[in-house]
């Protein structure tokens, strides 16, 4: 599970108190979407012993299937896709370049060419992460909304004019608008140990 393997990682330690158990919740959480046209399934994480191994034409659990096998972590609960590693990926990659944004325009150096440039970055990743998450629940687009009305308050500054910083603005409110389910559903989640530090930080 994802909490779990943030408290071993972080704490370690893990707990079996009722919020760590609730594996719906931190798939919920995660928010990925599926990639079956139409398919509004949830996605979850597979326990270990459940994983299967996906051929080039087949899914089979528990064995291995064909020379280009690779092992499914995840499935829809509806339509049983396990497809998600490019997915996952792309998720991962988009976070970090988030984090090291973030970073960058925390410092004092960064002039307002390299914020404009940040801002159409943090502007790019959230549209992704709404690609490849759930908008109502999922963390990823909730720290994906957040950095970007972030980078909106501090490029208010280096606007040439007035209705640029209206523009901005109405830029912020329309990502805070899109991102309120996921951000209030993360905020109320007491078993999510990233979101409460990044905001407690």
């Amino acid at each position: 599970k994802n909490r779990q393997n943030e408290l071993w990682e972080g704490y370690k330690f893990h707990c079996n108190c009722d919020w760590c158990e609730r594996s719906d919740v931190d798939a919920a959480t995660v928010g990925l979407r599926c990639k079956t046209p139409g398919c509004v399934g949830e996605v979850v994480s597979l326990p270990p012993e459940e994983y299967t191994f996906m051929g080039p034409q087949n899914v089979t659990s528990n064995r291995l299937s064909g020379s280009d096998t690779k092992q499914c972590k995840m499935i829809c609960d509806t339509c049983g896709c396990t497809d998600f590693e490019e997915a996952i990926k792309s998720r991962t990659r988009v976070m970090d370049r988030i984090e090291k944004i973030g970073a960058s325009f925390a410092n004092d150096n960064t002039d307002g060419e390299q914020l404009q440039t940040f801002g159409r970055e943090l502007s790019n990743y959230y549209e992704a992460c709404k690609n490849l998450c759930h908008v109502g629940t999922s963390w990823y687009v909730a720290w994906a909304a957040d950095s970007f009305v972030n980078w909106c308050a501090s490029s208010l500054p280096y606007c040439k004019d007035e209705s640029e910083r209206v523009e901005t603005c109405r830029k912020a409110l329309t990502v805070i608008q899109e991102s309120r389910g996921a951000m209030e559903f993360c905020m109320n989640f007491p078993g999510n140990l990233r979101w409460s530090s990044h905001h407690l930080g």
